[in-house]
């Protein structure tokens, strides 16, 4: 079976084809797999290398109950483009 989205295809095309990528709305494919299906293939066509980084910030503070902490945990995803350097997604949680 061939999956295809507007403008890109899952089995892979021409490089000048890739260059201008276009999502549809209303397309049976949702936008969010759309957008996975395109840096997909580009990831596997060599197109994009990720780099991505992980921070975790842990604070804890006591409570006045005995034995009770809060603890709150930051953590940041980042990739990027290891060629051109520009951001391909962050996450904060």
């Amino acid at each position: 079976m061939k999956t295809t989205v507007p403008g890109h295809s899952i089995e892979g095309e021409a490089d000048h084809e890739r260059a201008s990528v276009r999502l549809d709305p209303n397309a049976r494919v949702p936008l969010y797999h759309q957008i996975f299906l395109i840096l997909r293939n580009r990831i596997f066509g060599g197109e994009v290398q990720p780099d991505v980084n992980v921070q975790v910030a842990l604070d804890a503070k006591k409570r006045s109950a005995e034995n009770q902490y809060e603890v709150i945990t930051k953590l940041t995803i980042e990739s990027k483009n290891k060629a051109g350097g520009e951001t391909l997604f962050v996450l904060e949680l």
